[in-house]
């Protein structure tokens, strides 16, 4: 039992462009500008990507992510040759947001970072389609893992199938951010208990 445990701990897990996106949208919500990986932000994704992953695959990827990025800025000081050495757009945009230098993003910026944060953040913009387009994508790969056929299924049964989905979507992506909340107040805590 114990062999099972550690072999499935050791599959590798195929990281789609949609994962990768995921995870820099979440990372940059979760932790902010040049953000550190926590496991609170394991906790705080596991639920949202394709699969499962463990929180050392989860932080391997970002650590990766991290390097292509920096690598890319360090060879290469144009933004523009740089972004084609990314085979998604987003995944670019996204990692420049989190690691690139404020004059590299000429994205628009808004103000409230968070609670203790006044000054404007880097964020990227996505149009309503876009946004409709990546949701449309989970939901297909949720299908896909439910391992149901779509075609056998009526129009507005799978309408309030995907209703229902997006329920429980919102849903978790509130339990996850109370659980993150929770998870680094417990963090603050023992901070305070070692100092002590």
């Amino acid at each position: 039992m114990e062999e099972e445990k550690e072999s499935k701990e050791k599959m590798p897990f195929r990281w789609s462009s949609t994962d990768e996106c995921t995870i820099l949208e979440n990372f940059y919500e979760f932790a902010g500008k040049n953000g550190n990986y926590s496991k609170a932000f394991y906790h705080f994704v596991k639920g949202k990507l394709s699969g499962e992953v463990s929180n050392s695959q989860l932080s391997t990827k970002v650590y990766r992510l991290r390097k292509r990025f920096m690598k890319n800025k360090r060879n290469d000081n144009n933004n523009n040759n740089m972004r084609e050495k990314f085979p998604d757009e987003k995944v670019f945009e996204l990692s420049r947001n989190i690691w690139g230098d404020d004059q590299e993003n000429p994205k628009s910026t808004i103000g409230g970072g968070g609670p203790s944060s006044s000054s404007s953040i880097n964020i990227i913009q996505w149009k309503p389609e876009e946004v409709e387009r990546f949701y449309e994508k989970r939901f297909k790969i949720f299908l896909e893992n439910m391992k149901l056929d779509v075609t056998s299924i009526p129009t507005h049964v799978l309408e309030d199938v995907r209703k229902e989905w997006e329920d429980v979507r919102r849903a978790r992506n509130d339990y996850e951010l109370k659980n993150a909340d929770l998870l680094e107040e417990i963090s603050d805590i023992r901070c305070t208990q070692n100092v002590s």
